[in-house]
């Protein structure tokens, strides 16, 4: 696969010390999302040492686990399609990226932070008066995983001009779900859990696009 493709501008092009993908999880980790998830607890029970185990050390330990699982597929593919070492290192980059990001946009509380929102939109019509059905129904089924590829590609760095620009490859390993909210009833029940808002409607259609 050529970096022209996976990549999204001639900046993430590869440099000297580091390839694109390094480049996006770098972005990631300097990042204020990033760091806000130091104060966002793993959903787990009480531990009695106090501990508390948050979201951003969860993150680390899944893009630790996920470079090490794309380390050994990119290994596989070696032998099956005659990958060559440059694919392989790319392939574990991408992985540990997207892991990284994977929890960026969850509220406090994961799924409950997530009834929160929905049941205040859907119990306060007059705060949705002014939007369109499309946007109503991503307030009123609000996700973090719409609101992750939100601050992916709006809200941070280069707010409202492609956010921190990440490549398309790890953009693309990041989607675990790919229906906007106001959709979901024309796909099957297991895939009907919003993955981005119609406001982000174009930069998914620009990774359709460059990833088949």
């Amino acid at each position: 696969f050529p970096y022209t493709t996976l990549c999204r501008s001639p900046a993430s092009q590869p440099a000297p010390t580091r390839i694109p993908f390094q480049q996006d999880a770098d972005l990631v980790v300097f990042s204020a999302a990033f760091r806000r998830l130091e104060d966002k607890t793993q959903v787990q029970p009480l531990h009695e040492t106090g501990r508390v185990r948050t979201r951003l050390t969860h993150s680390i330990e899944v893009a630790s686990v996920g470079r090490s699982l794309g380390s050994a597929v990119a290994l596989e593919l070696r032998e099956r399609r005659g990958l060559d070492a440059e694919q392989c290192h790319a392939i574990a980059a991408i992985v540990h990226a997207a892991c990284l990001a994977h929890d960026i946009g969850n509220p406090p509380f994961g799924h409950g932070g997530e009834d929160a929102i929905q049941g205040f939109f859907r119990g306060q019509p007059h705060t949705t008066a002014t939007l369109s059905d499309e946007e109503r129904a991503d307030l009123c089924a609000f996700d973090g995983n719409a609101q992750g590829f939100r601050i992916l590609t709006q809200l941070e760095n280069y707010r409202f001009a492609g956010g921190w620009q990440l490549s398309h490859a790890t953009r693309g390993a990041g989607r675990k779900d790919v229906v906007p909210a106001h959709a979901r009833a024309a796909w099957p029940i297991g895939m009907r859990k919003p993955g981005f808002f119609v406001s982000e409607q174009d930069y998914v259609e620009e990774l359709r696009a460059a990833l088949s």
